[in-house]
């Protein structure tokens, strides 16, 4: 019996701490505000803004892919997310002079996570937001994949407009409103001079979507299907 009581008050043990050390989204906000953030922080926050960043990354990847595959130029990738982008559009078959800087940030991006890893490196603001941009990056490039991610753009940059609207219909994630407001709100802390992290997910019934760009500017699509002529698209509003 004793042995038993020991093994529950161990479990009980362990649960408290997992609750304490669950943190909530204004926590994670203060805590990227005063640049003292850690992975926990980061955890908390990737479980929020995870389905905008995706949706972001797959269209905003297939959009430079198809850049890419013009011969156009494309520009120097600086922050975190923008380098994630043209990992995802070159997929394994675009043959392009990439900077430096681009393979060592898929070195970097791609390494998985350690258990008590130090991922902020610097007290100092811009560092600091930096360091938990590209935090974020590996956190979903870690869940999805950039294998998986880059086959999935590599679709939809080939695909015509009734495809592509198939695409955002099955593939793009979809949340209410509550959420993308939360979303929006949890990212701002990590605005800096190279833009927002930007956001792109469908509404809870799969009629809208909603994204922030770069310059923090939020629109609405209104993806619709008018059945009896079968004529399929989108409209920003």
């Amino acid at each position: 019996m004793g042995s038993l009581q020991s093994r529950l008050s161990r479990l009980e043990a362990v649960a408290r701490k997992s609750r304490t050390a669950l943190v909530n989204d204004e926590e994670v906000i203060h805590a990227l505000e005063r640049h003292d953030w850690d992975g926990r922080h980061l955890d908390a926050m990737f479980r929020v803004v995870e389905p905008g960043m995706l949706g972001y990354t797959l269209i905003g990847s297939a959009n430079l892919r198809r850049v890419l595959l013009a011969g156009e130029d494309w520009g120097e990738p600086a922050a975190g997310f923008h380098q994630m982008y043209v990992l995802v559009a070159l997929g394994s078959d675009i043959r392009h002079p990439v900077r430096s800087e681009v393979e060592y940030a898929r070195r970097w991006l791609t390494k998985p996570l350690q258990h008590g890893e130090k991922e902020r490196t610097s007290d100092n603001g811009m560092m600091s937001i930096h360091d938990a941009q590209e935090g974020l990056v590996r956190r979903l490039i870690q869940k999805h994949r950039l294998g998986h991610l880059q086959t999935a753009v590599g679709y939809l940059a080939d695909a015509n407009e009734h495809q592509r609207f198939e695409f955002f219909k099955r593939f793009i994630p979809r949340i209410d409103q509550t959420r993308w407001q939360r979303m929006v709100e949890m990212v701002r802390p990590l605005e800096t001079y190279w833009g927002h992290i930007e956001l792109l997910a469908c509404s809870s019934d799969g009629m809208s979507m909603w994204s922030q760009d770069g310059d923090g500017q939020m629109r609405t699509v209104e993806l619709f299907r008018h059945e009896e002529d079968g004529i399929e698209g989108h409209k920003w509003t």
